[in-house]
This record gives C-alpha cells, structure tokens and sequence, in this order.
C-alpha cells in the first residue's frame, strides 16, 4: 500500500480496471489516501468524516458508472441522469413511479465538505427532491474535483449559484432524530442509509 504522501499515476485506473477488479480496489485505496488528482488530504478527510456520519462511501471511475450496482426499482433524479447519462438503461424516473416512498433513490451530489462528510444536493424539481427524502436507501453521486475542504465552500456556491436552486439539501449521512425523549432514530425524516460514491472523470 502507498504511503499518503504518494500520488497515482494518472493511467493506475486503467490499470485497475483491466484487471476488473477496480472498484474494490480504490475504493481500498481512497480510505487509505492513495488518490489520483494528489490531493490526498481533503479526499481522506471526506471519507473519513463521511464514514463517521454514518455513510458508505465508495470509489468509482466514470468508466464504470454504466455498471452501478443499484436496485432493479431504483428511481433515478432527473439531475443525476442528466450529470451520468450511461445511467439511462437504468432510469426510472421519480414521476414515473406511482409511490411517494423509493426502496432506492439516486441523486447527484454538486458539492462534498471533507470538514463534515457532507455532500450538497441541489434539486430544481419537486420530483426530484422526493428522491432525496423519500427513498430508503439514497446513493449519491459526486465527482470527485467538486469536493472542497471548509464548509465555508458550501456557502460560497449557493451565494453564487443563479438562478438560485429551487431545493437544496446538505446531507451529512443518514436522516437521524432525537426528538422523541432525546432516543436516536435513523430513517424517520429521510433516507435510513446513505452511500456516497466519488466519481473520478476520466483523465
């Protein structure tokens, strides 16, 4: 294994996916730091901070994007297909589905906080905003050059961002409450597990 102060070659993904056995393996890798744009710091930060949320976090390059295991009734937002078009054999569409609950959604991420784990959804379609709060299970793309350091970022984006977003969410893990005689519950007001999966592009 790779020191963290180790970069990747830009071609060691090739590598990985010709053995097959790629998505495993990065996803080993990530947690230990060894990543492919050499900012091992801020990636093993969002990880671990992640993790510690209460995520599944997950390496996978945009190669394999048309591979994503997900559920055979998954619903898939209009902006995650949009950002992922070889999701589209895939899509089920959130208006297309008669239920307001998902037993799996999928929605893309527009920003990742290494200081907190979380992952900044913008939804511009009510239909996609059920996916985010509706779904059981919530997957949760997000490139990996769009993951900043500060949460201070979170908030720089959506100053700038115009038009101004319809919906946003800051999803730092599954949804959790203690509102009820101060007893933690997972999944009451969203998602009861969530799974971050960072997309590297293509170099």
């Amino acid at each position: 294994m790779a020191s963290d102060t180790t970069i990747m070659p830009d071609d060691r993904w090739r590598y990985w996916v010709a053995r097959g056995d790629y998505r495993q393996q990065m996803t080993a890798e990530l947690a230990s730091g060894w990543m492919i744009d050499g900012n091992q710091y801020t990636m093993r930060r969002f990880f671990a901070a992640a993790v510690a949320a209460g995520c599944e976090v997950e390496y996978l390059p945009v190669l394999g994007i048309a591979d994503l295991e997900l559920a055979d009734d998954a619903v898939i937002s209009s902006g995650a297909l949009g950002r992922y078009p070889q999701l589209a054999p895939k899509a089920i569409l959130p208006r297309e589905s008669p239920l307001m609950t998902f037993s799996e959604g999928v929605v893309a991420g527009e920003l990742g906080v290494a200081e907190t784990g979380s992952v900044l959804v913008v939804e511009n379609e009510l239909s996609d905003r059920l996916v985010s709060m509706m779904s059981e299970h919530l997957t949760v793309l997000l490139a990996a050059d769009v993951i900043e350091d500060r949460l201070d970022a979170a908030t720089a984006w959506l100053s700038a961002a115009r038009p101004v977003p319809t919906y946003v969410v800051l999803l730092t893990g599954p949804s959790r409450t203690a509102d009820i005689e101060r007893s933690l519950t997972i999944g009451v007001q969203g998602p009861s597990t969530t799974r971050v999966i960072i997309v590297e592009e293509e170099p």
